[in-house]
């Protein structure tokens, strides 16, 4: 469902209904036609959706080795849809599979109905699983890479901070004010002192 809880696919079968009469006496005669046009229009709906998410994720993939700052956002954007969609056809899955009990219990003939409602279901699934492990795959490098950039950071820091910390010890020393310090009732002290700190 959208956000305002209306089910697009079902407001397109009830235009395509409400356009064609033949269509909607044909259907309204067997309620197990009725279902199963309700569940394909909601299956056929998603493959539009998971298309747009491969084509995402072909956009993705020429960003997430060049550090793009929305690339992360991205992918989690992805990896939450893709979840909402998982559980939407496993649920599907469960639902075609009770339905075709009871769709032998009552309706003769219906078996054919089944079979084409869980091959959408089954031509939906690999693709679903494609993209989720695509999208997987693409949030390990990124964060991987972050991870690198972070130790690289770290490291460059570190190094700053071995070079400066004994030169910030060393003019501290010689910046108190107490007699025996080193160097300052030399005439060249200041040269001496430069040497000890480059040194």
């Amino acid at each position: 469902t959208s956000v305002t809880g209306k089910l697009p696919p079902l407001d397109l079968l009830r235009e395509r209904l409400t356009r064609d009469g033949g269509e909607r006496t044909r259907l309204l005669q067997d309620a197990s036609k009725v279902t199963s046009e309700i569940l394909e229009t909601c299956l056929v709906a998603t493959f539009p959706t998971l298309r747009a998410i491969h084509e995402e994720l072909h956009e993705i993939e020429d960003h997430v080795f060049h550090g793009h700052a929305t690339t992360l956002a991205r992918l989690l954007a992805l990896r939450q849809e893709l979840i909402t969609i998982r559980h939407v056809i496993m649920e599907a899955r469960a639902v075609t599979g009770r339905l075709g009990e009871v769709y032998r219990k009552f309706f003769s003939g219906s078996d054919d109905q089944v079979a084409h409602l869980l091959r959408h279901v089954e031509d939906i699934w690999p693709s679903l699983e494609s993209a989720r492990e695509t999208v997987e795959s693409f949030w390990q490098a990124q964060t991987a890479l972050a991870t690198q950039r972070t130790n690289d950071a770290i490291k460059t820091l570190t190094m700053i901070a071995v070079i400066t910390f004994p030169l910030t010890l060393v003019a501290a020393i010689f910046t108190m004010r107490v007699g025996g310090v080193p160097f300052t009732e030399s005439n060249n002290g200041f040269w001496e002192v430069i040497g000890v700190m480059v040194g």
